[in-house]
């Protein structure tokens, strides 16, 4: 207890009360989505089978509904809706062949550069934050793709095209860096410390 309220007081109580409703919203949503798709998270054909009876690394029976859960597809989802440091930490399972069973491994390997996405308006206040009120966006780049050509663990990725009279015209990459991800990861990483 006393570790935890170490956490919380090195990351603020608001940070870590949001983070803790977020964690129990991320397991309500896969639960959910769970109960209306089941089959979501079944094991696929490819993926290593097990007897129906057998409770192994990678898959569960759920006797009453004849389906066998992976264990990798349950885990990668609520990583991915646990946000910024869960991700990274799918990234390293995903990197990690010689640690993680080949179906973990496979399974992350969408961590690397296909997690979820922030919406563009959201992307945009924070490039317009970074560039300063006097300087609008418009100023700077002539486009900017609105749907990103990637996303991981703490940022995504938006083709863009600068804006400069005395140059030709330069295609560029912008690594936007998600909302908030400094306050999850200190607070995660203080909890999973």
């Amino acid at each position: 207890l006393n570790e935890i309220r170490d956490v919380i007081l090195a990351t603020g109580v608001q940070t870590s009360v949001r983070r803790g409703i977020q964690a129990a919203q991320a397991i309500t949503e896969l639960s959910l989505e769970y109960a209306q798709n089941p089959n979501k998270f079944a094991v696929d054909d490819d993926d290593t089978k097990k007897d129906n009876n057998d409770i192994s690394a990678t898959s569960i029976n759920i006797s009453n509904l004849n389906i066998n859960i992976s264990i990798p597809k349950v885990l990668k989802a609520l990583f991915e809706k646990l946000g910024a440091t869960y991700v990274k930490l799918g990234q390293f399972i995903a990197s990690s062949p010689t640690l993680f069973p080949k179906e973990y491994v496979r399974e992350f390997q969408g961590c690397l550069d296909q997690s979820s996405t922030f919406p563009y308006s959201d992307i945009r206040k924070i490039i317009q934050n970074e560039l300063g009120s006097d300087r609008p966006i418009s100023s700077v780049f002539s486009y900017i793709d609105p749907v990103p050509i990637a996303s991981a663990s703490i940022a995504q990725v938006h083709r863009a095209r600068l804006r400069d009279k005395d140059a030709p015209i330069r295609d560029v990459v912008l690594k936007v860096r998600k909302p908030n991800v400094e306050d999850v990861l200190k607070s995660d990483l203080g909890f999973l410390y």
